[in-house]
C-alpha cells in the first residue's frame, strides 16, 4: 500500500462517484485541516455526505466553527461517549445500503481498523486522511491513503 501526500493524489473514482467523508474530531481539530480533508473529498466525486464527529465533552472546542462549518455542508455530530462508535455505525450504514462508492474516513485512530475492513468487504472503496501520519495498520486495508 502507498501513502501519498493529498498532492500527489490520485483519481481512483469517476466524476459520478458517490462520495462521504467522516472526520474525527479527535484527530483533526483544526478549521483549516477540516476544510482541506472536506475539498479534497470533493476530488473523488460527488459528496452525498460530510460529517464532523465531535464527543460532548469536546463540544466547546468545536463550537467555534461550528457555523462555519455547517455553511459548508458539514453536519457536526455530537456524541455521547467515543465517537468512533457514531463514525462506524454511519460508515457501515453507507456502505450497507449501498449509499456510496467511496467512503474517506479522516482519522489517526486505529481502532477503526475492522470497520475499514469490512467496508472493503462489501466492495466499497476505502480511503484514509490523517493529519500527520497514516497508522501502520491501515495501509494493508485501505484502498488508498493521504496525509493531510
Amino acid at each position: 500500500m502507498m501513502i501519498l501526500m493529498l498532492s500527489e493524489q490520485k483519481d481512483i473514482t469517476t466524476p459520478e462517484s458517490r462520495v462521504a467523508i467522516l472526520i474525527d474530531a479527535n484527530s483533526v481539530r483544526d478549521l483549516k485541516t477540516i476544510i482541506k480533508a472536506y475539498e479534497s473529498a470533493q476530488n473523488f466525486g460527488r459528496l452525498i455526505y460530510a460529517g464532523l464527529y465531535v464527543e460532548e465533552k469536546d463540544l466547546t472546542l468545536i463550537g467555534a466553527i461550528s457555523s462555519e462549518l455547517t455553511k459548508r455542508g458539514i453536519d457536526v455530530k455530537v456524541t455521547i461517549g467515543p465517537n468512533e462508535i457514531s463514525m462506524s455505525l454511519d460508515a457501515m450504514e453507507i456502505a450497507y445500503e449501498k449509499k456510496a462508492e467511496c467512503i474517506i474516513i479522516c482519522t489517526r485512530r486505529d481502532s477503526l481498523t475492522p470497520v475499514f475492513k469490512e467496508i472493503k468487504k462489501l466492495g466499497t472503496k476505502t480511503v484514509v486522511f490523517s493529519p500527520i501520519s497514516v497508522p501502520l495498520g491501515f495501509n494493508e486495508i485501505v484502498d488508498e491513503s493521504y496525509t493531510i
